[in-house]
């Protein structure tokens, strides 16, 4: 018998679509409150692409607040339904309990009854959508696992975002990354001990000050970065250690940039690509091999994602790692330089901000970054605020557990303390 599904729209609408996505019915309702009209519109244009045989309607109009007013719009939606299927009209009744307010579910649920609808309620945390029969009783409840129904551009544009590109969307761009893969690798497993080469790479590429001129100069959207053809020669301020020599031999061997125990203290970045590699992507692309190494799928890194409501403006932001699994969202933000006095909690709310308006309900955020975020008791109330912003941070000698954290993720659902 052909499907009906009432459903309150709801601020985050991957909670909506979850359900009508999984069990695609062929009539759908979505009620919106005066104050959700707009998501409403885009709850309906999503569907419309992804269920194009499903016929939506969306009804305004619901009251917000007051009772007797949501329970009178309710029970005449009741009404109208039950009076289609008096009038012949096959249809099997289901009200999707899951989205609106409490109040707004509670006096649906018991108008719904009128036309002898099922309930359903999605619990994401278990992993199950629970149909429970008009009149409540535990015969007729069942049970369905949750299916992944979401990817990352079709959550995205549920939060009012859009991919645009992604570095990672370049054949060539991965292959390379895979051919650096060894290399990139060990850097993460030996963050710690590298931390103040991470540091003296990054000032010796970027920075640009009275009497140091950067390997690098950096671009926008319209003009791209360029190697600096008088400065691709630098050198460091003493002779490195076993550490950083190991690092900087197996950066040679990958010609990632030229440097000889003969003459240690010399360093040569004849390419763009290297120098970029060095100055902060290959934290990206470690990111993106840990990702893709752990069994994700659909993950775009070095991703630009631009707002809907303004497309014209074309204002695009930037996440390194982005991807989905099993309709949860997880955002990476990578760090390889030290974060200058005020700068840190910039990017906290930087990650905090732009993550919260995109990953929606079941978004995980974590900062990785190959040094201390922030040194003694200031790193302490960082990663505390990070925290009680529900930002994960992953630093220094942590940065060798992202492997182990992203498979947690996977398996649990969540990232571990």
């Amino acid at each position: 018998m052909p499907q009906l599904h009432v459903t309150l729209v709801t601020g985050r609408l991957e909670a909506n679509l979850i359900p009508l996505l999984q069990l695609e019915p062929e009539q759908i309702v979505l009620v919106a409150s005066q104050r959700m009209v707009k998501a409403g519109e885009r709850l309906a244009a999503l569907l419309d692409t992804q269920l194009p045989h499903t016929h939506v309607e969306l009804k305004t109009g619901l009251p917000d607040t007051d009772p007797a007013e949501i329970s009178h719009f309710a029970f005449e939606l009741a009404d109208q339904l039950e009076a289609r299927r008096e009038a012949g009209e096959e249809m099997r009744i289901t009200f999707d309990m899951t989205g609106g307010t409490k109040l707004m579910g509670l006096l649906f649920q018991e108008a719904m009854r009128v036309c002898d609808a099922t309930m359903l309620y999605t619990d994401s945390d278990a992993g199950v959508i629970y149909q429970l029969g008009s009149e409540l009783s535990p015969a007729s409840f069942q049970n369905t696992p949750i299916a992944p129904v979401l990817g990352c551009e079709l959550y995205l544009r549920a939060n009012g975002k859009r991919l645009r590109q992604a570095l990672s969307d370049d054949p060539s761009w991965r292959e390379r990354g895979e051919q650096r893969k060894a290399v990139t690798k060990y850097l993460g497993k030996h963050a710690d001990a590298l931390e103040g080469l991470f540091g003296t790479l990054n000032y010796l590429i970027l920075a640009d000050e009275k009497g140091k001129t950067p390997v690098i100069n950096q671009g926008n959207r319209q003009t791209p970065d360029k190697l600096n053809e008088g400065a691709w020669e630098q050198s460091l301020s003493q002779h490195p250690a076993k550490p950083w020599r190991e690092a900087l031999t197996r950066l040679n061997e990958a010609c990632l940039m030229e440097w000889s125990a003969s003459d240690p203290r010399h360093l040569g970045f004849p390419s763009l690509e290297g120098a970029q590699y060095l100055s902060g992507g290959w934290i990206e692309e470690y990111a993106w091999h840990c990702a893709r190494d752990a069994g994700l799928e659909d993950i775009y890194c070095g991703a630009q994602v631009t707002d809907e409501s303004a497309p014209k403006d074309d204002i695009r932001n930037e996440f390194d790692l982005v991807t989905v699994h099993r309709n949860r969202m997880l955002i990476i933000e990578c760090k390889t330089s030290r974060l200058a006095p005020g700068s840190d909690q910039e990017v906290l709310h930087k990650l905090h901000s732009l993550a919260d308006q995109s990953s929606g309900l079941f978004g995980t955020k974590v900062l990785l970054s190959a040094r201390s975020f922030g040194g003694g008791d200031q790193h302490d109330r960082n990663v505390k605020r990070a925290r009680s912003m529900g930002i994960n941070v992953l630093d220094g000698a942590g940065v060798k557990q992202f492997p182990e954290k992203i498979r947690h993720w996977i398996e649990a659902g969540r990232w571990p303390a």
